[in-house]
């Protein structure tokens, strides 16, 4: 089988910094499937504009929809990260301290990352690199068609740690937990292996076979 592009990185109001750690850690985690990756310029949100035309600037919080929509004009496949705090329209309100959205139901291959947290403002601390990269290995995971392993107990990888694309009943309380900005909920994240579970990754393969 042989390699696609190389994956796309977009900064959205981030520094350079930390970005190609976080970058690095997603490719490896599809070794048969990406050829690097390449970091291209930043995007200033403020000066983003919505498919229809409209800027996305109004004074507001930034929609991470509307940012994700805005990356669907890049070409290839393509992660989106931001240090923006996202608002979101979940019943739950505020703000994500890690944000995802990826394209699990289109063909749009595009995924957004934020790794928006106050008090770990630094995008070069391992800590939050690795949290980071684990968003961003499971958003790209459902550009592959990956859904989420749901169910009372996470599925393990072969080294013992969670798949990135867990979503069981322990998680769903700690995302909770973040999204209402209750600190002390990283937890779930350090769990995350930054690589995918067995079957998670010969569906990846076979997603991008058919792709091809």
């Amino acid at each position: 089988m042989g390699y696609m592009d190389k994956l796309q990185v977009v900064p959205i109001n981030l520094e350079r910094d930390g970005i190609e750690k976080i970058a690095e850690n997603t490719v490896k985690a599809f070794p048969e499937i990406f050829n690097g990756f390449e970091v291209l310029p930043g995007r200033d949100y403020r000066n983003m504009i919505h498919p229809d035309q409209q800027t996305l600037w109004k004074g507001q919080d930034p929609d991470g929809m509307m940012i994700f929509l805005t990356l669907c004009d890049v070409d290839g496949y393509v992660l989106g990260v931001t240090g923006l705090p996202l608002a979101n329209n979940s019943v739950l309100g505020g703000k994500f301290y890690y944000y995802g959205h990826s394209s699990l139901f289109s063909d749009d291959n595009t995924a957004l990352v934020s790794v928006y947290k106050p008090e770990m403002a630094d995008a070069t601390d391992p800590d939050f690199v690795r949290r980071a990269s684990a968003v961003g290995i499971h958003e790209v995971g459902h550009i592959f068609g990956l859904e989420h392993h749901e169910g009372k107990m996470p599925v393990k990888t072969s080294s013992g740690k969670d798949c990135p694309m867990d979503r069981s009943t322990t998680v769903l309380l700690a995302d909770f937990a973040s999204r209402v900005g209750f600190k002390g909920w990283e937890w779930y994240l350090d769990r995350r292996d930054l690589r995918l579970c067995d079957p998670c990754y010969e569906a990846c393969l076979e997603r991008y076979g058919a792709n091809s």
